[in-house]
């Protein structure tokens, strides 16, 4: 627990989940406290050696923490929208699976299912939403309100599954914002409750029956969104390539916004990142050339007009399914500031380049 917790703080929520399927099972008090001080341990020596040499790390995160909070999507309807959806989608069984437990029940079908639709109505709507995505993520929220319904009832391994379900949902709800990553923390807590509550109802049969069925729609959907994010991966080694040798090989001088991928290909190639402490697109000189793509994050845009040559170029996929948006769509598998969803049925770019040369 001690080295998991060391490599990535995300680990708490299995330290919570540990703590607490240790004191239902009668472990003390006394056990799991000394338990919960030694996972801690390796990140209290980290903590203590950076307070040491001037708490940048904990400044690092209390800064992108505090600037989190001041994004519209940091409201709780936004956040709470996109918890249920990428719960439900991140594990897909996770809000169809319900369905076959609760024989829907009109109480409390109708109960979650106006709750879904309340919550994902325009009455909370934080910009235009198109209805495809409207409809998408009161689906997977539906299913997700059943999902955590049965959760509270009775069943085989509730003792571990049900504390790490809780403190998985928990990290990702007091993280600074919701994403697929944080969120895979409470996915397979939920599905192994609910295999447990269908393992009760249907014949091992059956049960066999629909876990092959569920792991190829699974393997379906996740193969589908694979071939999507290769190609926008893909689209920026590509850029990156033919911005290298049609500009830095000779000799221009090259500067790009955006982060992931794109930057770690581009400076490797010998561009160089515009920063808004140096003064952003201020330090653009005529003959300079700047990359700006629209899928990407903390993408600077210039605040004044500028006399330049823009060529622009869209990334496409056949498949009409998006990690994130270039458009309205409301995927936001990286981040919820993006989208409500973690992926969104949508035939809009897959990314769109801009090479922007200083006149």
């Amino acid at each position: 627990m001690a080295l998991a917790l060391l490599s990535k703080y995300n680990a708490a929520a299995l330290l919570l989940a540990g703590a607490a399927c240790g004191l239902l099972r009668g472990a003390g008090a006394r056990r799991v406290g000394a338990w919960c001080l030694l996972g801690c341990s390796g990140l209290a020596v980290y903590f203590g050696l950076d307070a040491l040499s001037g708490g940048r790390a904990m400044t690092a995160a209390w800064t992108v923490t505090s600037q989190a909070a001041g994004l519209p999507t940091s409201c709780a309807s936004h956040r709470l929208r996109s918890l249920l959806a990428f719960l439900g989608g991140g594990g897909l069984v996770i809000a169809v699976w319900p369905l076959l437990l609760w024989r829907l029940q009109p109480r409390v079908a109708g109960a979650a299912a106006v709750l879904s639709l309340f919550l994902f109505s325009p009455l909370f709507d934080l910009g235009l939403v198109r209805p495809v995505d409207r409809v998408t993520g009161a689906v997977l929220g539906f299913g997700t309100i059943l999902a955590l319904a049965a959760a509270l009832r009775p069943s085989p391994g509730r003792t571990l599954w049900l504390p790490w379900l809780a403190s998985g949902l928990a990290l990702a709800a007091a993280y600074w914002s919701v994403m697929a990553r944080t969120v895979l923390l409470a996915v397979p807590p939920a599905i192994f409750l609910l295999a447990g509550l269908l393992e009760e109802r249907f014949t091992a049969r059956a049960c066999r029956g629909l876990c092959l069925a569920s792991l190829a729609a699974v393997l379906g959907l996740g193969l589908a969104l694979s071939i999507v994010d290769f190609r926008y991966a893909g689209s920026q080694r590509e850029l990156a390539r033919e911005v290298s040798s049609r500009y830095l090989e000779q000799g221009r001088r090259v500067w790009f916004t955006g982060h992931w991928g794109l930057q770690y290909y581009l400076e490797r190639a010998g561009a160089r990142s515009l920063d808004a402490g140096r003064g952003g697109w201020d330090e653009v000189r005529a003959g300079d050339v700047v990359v700006v793509p629209r899928v990407n994050a903390n993408i600077l845009r210039p605040s004044r007009r500028l006399l330049a040559d823009v060529t622009r170029s869209e990334v496409s996929s056949f498949l009409p399914l998006r990690l994130i948006c270039s458009g309205r769509c409301e995927a936001g598998f990286y981040s919820d500031v993006m989208g409500f969803l973690p992926f969104s049925l949508s035939r809009e770019p897959v990314d769109v380049h801009e090479v922007v040369e200083a006149l």
